[in-house]
Formats: structure tokens, sequence, C-alpha cells
């Protein structure tokens, strides 16, 4: 893991351990109803599988935070492998209850890091590309009011280059 990676997850970590112990003081202060979940995505932003956070601050407003990345190997003769690692940021407007149905837009950082790929086709063995793509979704989402069992299940997009491209997102996680 590169070092832009590892720093990523580090402000990660410390953006969830500071909401978390801001959720439990303004619960027990019962100044805020701010609110705490992580989960974990089939499919999601980060296109097979997703790890994210999100923050509620009212029962309508809430900020996603998530992290994934994988590798497709070349088979070939030549070799070689791309890292792709997607860092989605969004925000969520809810509209119900527990049980609500959501709206959210933000966008999503896409690294591809190449490694030797394509052989010999290009002059540079090891490429490294990213950039910002405009993302959304829409769905159902069930988030307790207390502790217990978080659930969003929606169609999510991407626009990239001008073409959308839709996918789905199904989480399960906890929040507090």
């Amino acid at each position: 893991m590169k070092l832009h990676n590892k720093s990523f997850l580090i402000l990660g970590f410390l953006f969830i351990f500071y909401f978390s112990n801001a959720s439990a003081n303004a619960r027990n202060n019962e100044e805020s109803p701010l609110q705490f979940s992580l989960y974990g995505s089939l499919g999601g932003y980060g296109v097979f599988y997703d790890l994210g956070g999100e923050v509620l601050y009212d029962r309508f407003l809430g900020l996603n935070l998530g992290y994934s990345s994988w590798n497709i190997e070349n088979k070939k003769e030549n070799g070689g492998e791309i890292r792709l690692t997607f860092f989605p940021v969004h925000l969520a407007y809810y509209m119900g209850g527990n049980h609500r149905f959501y709206l959210q837009g933000g966008g999503t950082f896409i690294k591809a890091d190449f490694d030797d790929f394509w052989g010999d086709t290009y002059l540079f063995d090891d490429i490294s590309e990213s950039k910002w793509v405009f993302s959304g979704g829409l769905g159902y989402n069930y988030c307790p009011d207390d502790m217990g069992i978080f659930v969003k299940v929606g169609p999510i997009f991407y626009i990239v280059e001008g073409v959308l491209a839709p996918w789905f997102s199904i989480s399960l996680g906890v929040t507090f």
C-alpha cells in the first residue's frame, strides 16, 4: 500500500473516532441527534465492494466516506497489474423516519496504478492516473434511533466523461 493510501486511511480512522466520540457526547448531553454508522457494501462506489462510514448531522443530512481497492492482473506473457482505488465522498438527504428514502450526491476519487500491465506496448513501465468523477444514488435506508443494524439499498451512478454509468449498492452495517 502506497503512502497516499495509508494517509487517507489514517485520516479516515481519525474522522471515525472523532465523530463517534462526538456522537456519544452529544447523546449523553442531549444536545444533538448526531449519529454514526459503519458499513460494508456489495457493489457500491468501489464497483465490487466498499467499506464506509456515515455521520448524520441531523435526521435529514449525512456525510458518507468510503474506501475500496482491488487489483486486476494481466495473465498474458508480459504480466503486470492494475491497482484501482476508490474514495467516495457524498452528502445524503433523507426523507422519513427510521424507514426512509434517500438522495445522495458527491464525488468519487478514482486512482489507477498501472504496473507494467501492457508489457512493452508503452514507453513507461509504471503509470499512475487519478480523477474525480461525479457520483450519486437514491434508494431505501433503515437507520435506528439508537444502536442497531444499518441497511441501505438502491441504484447508484457515476458520470464519467459525460457518460452515465448505472450500478447498484447493498450496504449493511451498524449504527451507534
